[in-house]
């Protein structure tokens, strides 16, 4: 620990491999809806006679679709190998970020409130997220794609060296 706080170090902790096949699923239905959405109006206006607005609407449906079918491939796996986490008994440390990257650094003593939450996709995926609530404008740090018994444990861990009771 350094006067001002916790140490600056690498965080080793990856998210769960899971991870990457959920957000590549994420960003296949955000693709095929890219696609189906304005292309089923686009051929709703071309059978109607709109023939400029749709063909129009048709290439958009087609970029959309090439665009998120491209970033389901490579967004995925390349955020989850920036993405590490590392509890240090001064405070936590969440390393993220592809093509911006940020390292936050949370005293415990910083910490407020400790959240592990699961929505329907990470629920089916066996994964949970780890949000950790502090007082800072810059927002508090999340670590997704964990365990999900790994995120309710790390919420323990944290909320107990944080003084706090919150971790649900």
């Amino acid at each position: 620990m350094t006067a001002t706080g916790p140490r600056l170090i690498e965080p080793s902790q990856p998210l769960d491999p899971r991870a990457i096949g959920l957000w590549a699923g994420q960003f296949r239905l955000a693709a095929a809806l890219g696609l189906v959405i304005p292309g089923t109006v686009a051929v709703i206006l071309l059978m109607s006679g709109a023939r400029t607005p749709g063909l129009v609407l048709a290439g958009i449906a087609v970029v959309l679709g090439a665009v998120g079918a491209v970033l389901s491939v490579v967004w995925p796996p390349r955020f989850h190998a920036r993405y590490r986490w590392e509890v240090l008994p001064e405070g936590v440390v969440v390393a993220s970020g592809w093509l911006w990257q940020q390292l936050q650094v949370v005293p415990h003593s910083r910490i407020q409130a400790v959240d592990s939450s699961s929505g329907p996709w990470e629920r089916r995926a066996g994964l949970a997220s780890v949000h950790l609530r502090t007082a800072s404008s810059e927002g508090s740090p999340k670590i997704p794609g964990l365990d999900a018994q790994v995120a309710r444990d790390l919420a323990a861990i944290i909320a107990e060296r944080a003084g706090t009771d919150d971790a649900t």
